[in-house]
């Protein structure tokens, strides 16, 4: 299990969105039920981002075709689930 946080303006907005999901099917779902309905198991990357001191979370960046929309505080296996 993960958390996810989507990208806002500062960190309080961001943390004010977190969720915890299961795994990376689940990250894609809550993609799409939040507004991005172009999000696919094909067009979803997470990928290592940075230490956040300030959460403590290992940060990986989640991006829907190139466009960061998020963090995780962990690694999701994306290449297990694609379409």
């Amino acid at each position: 299990m993960v958390k996810y946080r989507s990208q806002r303006g500062g960190l309080a907005e961001s943390m004010a969105t977190e969720v915890e999901l299961n795994d990376f099917e689940a990250l894609v779902q809550h993609l799409h039920n939040t507004g991005y309905k172009n999000a696919r198991t094909k067009n979803v990357t997470v990928e290592a981002y940075s230490i956040d001191q300030r959460i403590g979370w290992n940060t990986y960046i989640v991006s829907i075709e190139g466009d960061a929309v998020g963090f995780t505080n962990g690694p999701l296996k994306e290449e297990e689930n694609a379409d």
